[in-house]
């Protein structure tokens, strides 16, 4: 019953043009419906294809102004030729638009010393879904994480000398991943 009365508030907002994300719900109601999956739910950023001369614009939305034209020359130089140009692409904008929007960050691993790898998580993520992202077996077996920000790793130059500065700190099953966390876990 309460799932239909949520369904008959949904469908009288689109009646009146209103997207379900402009619907406030409880979080029992978006449980609800959370099986529809309605397309007019999810989050959305626009990206608006512009070559940047008319600085008057002014959006209620979540936006992002890009020259994809400009964006597609550059994507075709070579570093050293964007370098000398001094051009720059600016899809990273979009990349972190898009992150902020879905509410991710993204925390990295190093195996052996010699090979880092990046991973995303939803923000407030705990290290156990952290270490379930890179396998089973370490959410299953965890025992213990080290953390360092990567660039207080990389100011270090290794983990021996983070440790030594005491910046790498030793975190238990109820840490709390941050953006840009390195983390080696102990199973």
């Amino acid at each position: 019953a309460r799932k239909i009365e949520v369904l008959k508030r949904i469908r009288e907002s689109l009646y009146q043009e209103k997207l379900v994300s402009e619907i406030n719900f409880t979080e029992e109601e978006k449980e609800e419906i959370k099986e529809y999956q309605f397309l007019t739910a999810k989050p959305t950023l626009h990206v608006l294809n512009t070559d940047g001369k008319d600085k008057s614009l002014s959006f209620t939305f979540e936006h992002l102004l890009l020259n994809l034209k400009e964006e597609e020359e550059v994507s075709e130089l070579s570093d050293s030729e964007a370098e000398e140009l001094e051009v720059e692409s600016h899809l990273e904008q979009l990349i972190l638009g898009c992150y902020k929007m879905l509410d991710l960050i993204t925390f990295y691993t190093v195996a052996g010393g010699k090979e880092s790898r990046a991973w995303t998580i939803k923000k407030g993520s705990g290290v156990l879904k952290a270490a379930s992202s890179v396998h089973s077996d370490f959410e299953r077996n965890f025992i213990k994480a080290e953390i360092i920000n990567w660039r207080k790793l990389v100011e270090a130059e290794s983990w021996a000398k983070a440790r030594e500065l005491g910046w790498a700190k030793i975190v238990g099953k109820e840490y709390v991943v941050e953006d840009c966390d390195v983390i080696e876990f102990k199973i």
